[in-house]
């Protein structure tokens, strides 16, 4: 009988602990969320919350098996997940696609946010590629997917960019064109974390959200390398 008020207490102390915890979190996505919408606006661009960016998230892991599963759960827990759902903006920059969203990644214990923005192709290139800086997510990348080292003979190029693919004649033939060179190596010069894949070209950081100036220019290079390349 004794130890029923500290099973009590303890509950009780979780539980304000949980509802703290609660209103931080959404604190914080409130004023990201409407930084994100002072940048939509910067940057001509539709800014997207809730259900639709959640949505969208999963579609663009190819994930809508999931995404058909969540849609099954309570109204309550659907409605939780939608409230905290990471902002997105989307639009159309010089002909080009562009959407820039964050994201949280956890590995382990640790999690991280990230600010991606990126330029799609017109249309996927019909083979796996990365390139970009040498790093990490390259060296992974061609572990995963066995990816080979593709030069293309000029020097400067190749002595700046990795270029990883599994069709290394299609990558040669695609980077041999001066267009998508100078246009990927001009992005990978102000932002050397950029990287151009298969369906588009990003650039990724942990941290802090652009400003509006950066944004301007970040999506003005992707844009660039993104019409240069997937063309």
């Amino acid at each position: 009988m004794g130890s029923a008020p500290v099973i009590l207490a303890i509950f009780a102390l979780s539980l304000a602990s949980f509802y703290i915890a609660f209103v931080l979190v959404m604190r914080s996505v409130r004023i990201r969320r409407a930084k994100a919408e002072e940048l939509a606006i910067a940057a001509r661009l539709t800014y997207v919350d809730g259900e639709a960016a959640l949505r969208s998230s999963y579609e663009e892991a190819g994930a809508l098996a999931s995404w058909e599963m969540l849609m099954k759960l309570p109204a309550f827990i659907r409605a939780f997940l939608a409230a905290s759902a990471p902002w997105r903006l989307e639009g159309e920059r010089d002909g080009a696609r562009v959407e820039a969203f964050e994201e949280t990644r956890s590995s382990g214990k640790n999690s991280k946010t990230v600010i991606v923005v990126r330029a799609l192709y017109p249309k996927p290139l019909p083979f796996k590629l990365r390139a970009g800086r040498e790093g990490t997510l390259a060296k992974i990348g061609k572990a995963l997917f066995g990816l080979a080292d593709v030069e293309v003979g000029d020097g400067a190029f190749d002595g700046a960019v990795r270029v990883a693919a599994d069709d290394k004649d299609v990558a040669r033939a695609l980077f041999s064109r001066q267009e998508a060179r100078t246009a990927l190596l001009a992005l990978l010069a102000r932002f050397p974390e950029a990287t151009a894949v298969s369906g588009w070209v990003e650039r990724e950081r942990t941290g802090r959200m652009p400003d509006a100036a950066e944004l301007e220019e970040v999506l003005d290079l992707l844009v660039a390398a993104a019409k240069a390349i997937g063309t």
